[in-house]
């Protein structure tokens, strides 16, 4: 959850949880891509490439 919005549109719930239509194209919302990178964190993952053995995949 953030403290803040990282859209432009207001895509709040109101009452009884429900939300107003969303309008724009695509998902119906535009990113505020400020606020998305000051909120958003780096992070890099490193996993080991699964192998196929009769047949399944296994994870290392």
């Amino acid at each position: 959850m953030l403290n803040e919005n990282i859209t432009r549109e207001n895509v709040s719930f109101g009452s009884g949880g429900k939300a107003g239509p969303l309008t724009g194209p695509g998902l119906g919302v535009e990113l505020n891509r400020q606020n998305l990178a000051r909120l958003s964190e780096t992070s890099e993952s490193m996993t080991r490439p699964a192998t196929l053995k009769h047949g399944f995949l296994l994870r290392n």
